[in-house]
Formats: C-alpha cells, sequence, structure tokens
C-alpha cells in the first residue's frame, strides 16, 4: 500500500491506475476556520486554493509562531519551540497535533475513489475519517 496524492490527477495513466487499485484518502479540513481561508484565497488570487495550500499555510504559521516563541533564529530552540506551539494547534486544515517524531496525528481526511465515466475519469469524494 502507497501514499498517492492529487498529482495523480494530471495523467491519464496514473488516473487508471488508481481507478483499479485503489481507495485513497487526502487531509482536508471542515468548519469556519476553513471556510475563512477559502474565502480570503480567492478574493485575493481569484481562484479557489490548492489541494495543498491550508496545510501549507499552517506549516508557515506554525514556524513563525516556533520562531517567536524561541526569540532567536536557532534551529534547536526553534525546533524545542514548535512542540509548544504545536500541541492542539487550531489551523485552517483542522486541528494540528503531533507525536513523538514530529508526525501529524490528527485530522479530517477525505476519502475518494477514481470512476472512468464516458472516456473522463471522475475523483469523488465517498467518506470523510476524523482522527
Amino acid at each position: 500500500e502507497g501514499v498517492y496524492g492529487f498529482d495523480f490527477k494530471i495523467s491519464e495513466d496514473a488516473s487508471e491506475f488508481m481507478r483499479k487499485a485503489v481507495i485513497g484518502t487526502g487531509l482536508t479540513a471542515v468548519g469556519p476556520a476553513q471556510d475563512e481561508f477559502r474565502a480570503a484565497y480567492k478574493k485575493e488570487f481569484g481562484v479557489d486554493p490548492g489541494v495543498y495550500c491550508d496545510t501549507a499555510y499552517d506549516a508557515v504559521k506554525l514556524l513563525a509562531l516556533a520562531i517567536e516563541k524561541a526569540g532567536v533564529y536557532d534551529g534547536a530552540k526553534i525546533r524545542d519551540a514548535r512542540w509548544e506551539v504545536g500541541k492542539e494547534y487550531a489551523g485552517v486544515s483542522g486541528t494540528i497535533t503531533f507525536d513523538e517524531k514530529g508526525d501529524r496525528v490528527s485530522g479530517t481526511y477525505k476519502v475518494w475513489k477514481v470512476d472512468l465515466v464516458e472516456g473522463e475519469y471522475s475523483w469523488e469524494r465517498i467518506g470523510l475519517i476524523s482522527l
């Protein structure tokens, strides 16, 4: 079993593989913070945010908070401060919690499948899983 990203939508061969082989998941968020982020992004750039925009925003925001908390540009101090600012962080991609290795262990994931309908690939969300 592998990890599949939304870049598979670019290639017809990859879409065909996905249709036959997997039901996938992708991190998503629901709620007012996500709605506000999407609206602000669209207002600023004129398009809906891409699939990883909310998680990238949260990553940069957490880094900025960790730098502020550390008080200096020192890698070890910023890393240590990240543990403090990253506990139950309410981000636009959902509430973020990290495990002891620094991996995200919380979030809502959309479950999707790929179908071939009248010669076109369709990516359909079939559910949500919250961790």
